[in-house]
């Protein structure tokens, strides 16, 4: 199998949950809360794009139908953006096929998290190589892409993020100390952190929290529960299972865990009725069992005690949860990786797929892309009329013929 998966085996569990009545949003959109009308993105046709290096993409859209993407360009893949390989961070903003603007800065080397808000301004969080490691870049744009400044934060580990969450004045990272240095020795474990600061006293005057231990452990969801804590969805790597972990001034202990070998829980999303939906992988029949490593979908009581349903999915090879969006009625949209016939024959190393459930945890509809090359895709984002896209990186003729790994953007929909 390759390392790209893990072998699961998942029992889930509730510890005690925290109190997460409160019919607010997860924090994870700026612009969730607005009552004016979303409008939808302008078509969007598929594209792959690349040059000397290995590129990548990722891709958001605001509440207002803007395209965002943005990512890293020159970099080695294989290395995810290592110190020293000349990296360069970018940020587009589109309107259909056409750029409207494009940022860069080159002190940043890659552009890793993007939150539009109303305005058309944006948050956003990269990656800048300070020596031999990779610190967090945390700064703002106006609508018309001119910086607003950048800040850095981070410790001696590079900090690798996965997501940034926002409630009124409050701002967090949420990711994992990534321990890659370029030598065959590695120092220390991954470690998961939560980065957080209040906007009106700024990124200088956050707080890093690390959760310590003698193994690898990776944090990659997160969402804010009512009370103000960051709940964090991660994975123990040395089969001690995952675990949703509250966050105040330190990580504590799980209020839901999984018990078993090498887990994976990808995602936590809170809804507007407290409800979470979460999503990870596993080779245990929580629901079906399709074959090989499926993926799962679990919406859960605000307490986490409670499962509401359970939703199994993918094919007879390996299927892997990369990306969670979901919209304002509840439906819910899974990307992710497979070895298999998950919509499509299996058409290279690992093609990509995107599956959409309704609010009930039934599925409506399923679609898988690749080359004959490797896809891994990054992202997906769905505006308010369920155009889909996704972005990544590709060594194949994914929409065109590769160079090394290009950066791709696609516009999915059901066959």
């Amino acid at each position: 199998m390759s390392s790209r998966f893990v072998s699961l085996s998942l029992v889930l569990a509730a510890c005690g949950g925290p109190a997460s009545t409160s019919p607010d949003a997860s924090g994870d959109v700026l612009d969730a809360g607005d009552s004016g009308q979303p409008r939808c993105i302008s078509p969007v046709h598929d594209r792959q794009w690349g040059g000397s290096g290995d590129d990548d993409a990722s891709v958001a859209i605001s509440r207002t139908g803007a395209i965002y993407v943005f990512g890293s360009t020159h970099g080695a893949a294989n290395d995810d953006i290592a110190p020293g390989t000349g990296a360069s961070g970018y940020l587009d903003r589109y309107d259909g096929d056409t750029r409207l603007w494009s940022f860069t800065d080159p002190s940043i080397n890659s552009f890793d998290l993007v939150k539009p808000a109303l305005d058309g301004s944006l948050e956003v969080v990269g990656r800048s190589a300070q020596g031999n490691q990779l610190d967090l870049a945390i700064g703002s744009l106006s609508a018309d892409g001119h910086a607003r400044g950048f800040e850095r934060a981070g410790s001696a580990p590079s900090e690798r993020p996965f997501q940034l969450l926002a409630d009124g004045d409050q701002r967090a990272i949420v990711g994992y100390h990534d321990v890659y240095v370029p030598t065959n020795f590695v120092e220390a474990w991954e470690d998961p952190f939560v980065f957080r600061w209040n906007v009106n006293a700024g990124p200088a005057a956050g707080t890093l929290a690390t959760l310590h231990s003698n193994e690898s452990d990776i944090a990659t969801g997160a969402a804010f529960a009512a009370d103000g804590s960051v709940l964090v969805a991660g994975a123990s790597l040395n089969g001690d299972g995952s675990w949703v972990r509250p966050s105040t001034s330190g990580l504590g202990e799980p209020v839901w865990k999984t018990v078993g070998d090498l887990e994976e829980l990808r995602e936590i999303h809170r809804l507007a009725d407290g409800d979470f939906i979460i999503a990870g992988t596993t080779m245990r029949a929580l629901g079906t069992a399709v074959g090989g490593q499926d993926v799962f979908v679990a919406r859960l009581a605000p307490d986490l005690a409670t499962t509401r349903w359970v939703t199994q999915l993918g094919s007879a090879g390996d299927d892997r949860a990369l990306d969670l969006a979901i919209d304002d009625t509840g439906r819910t949209w899974i990307l992710g990786e497979t070895t298999g016939d998950v919509a499509a024959p299996h058409a290279g190393e690992y093609d990509l797929f995107v599956i959409a459930l309704d609010e009930s945890g039934t599925e409506r509809w399923r679609v898988q892309r690749g080359s004959e090359g490797d896809e891994r895709p990054t992202a997906l984002a769905v505006d308010a009329c369920e155009n889909v896209l996704v972005a990544g990186a590709t060594s194949g003729p994914l929409v065109a013929p590769a160079s090394r790994y290009d950066a791709f953007l696609l516009s999915v929909r059901p066959d």
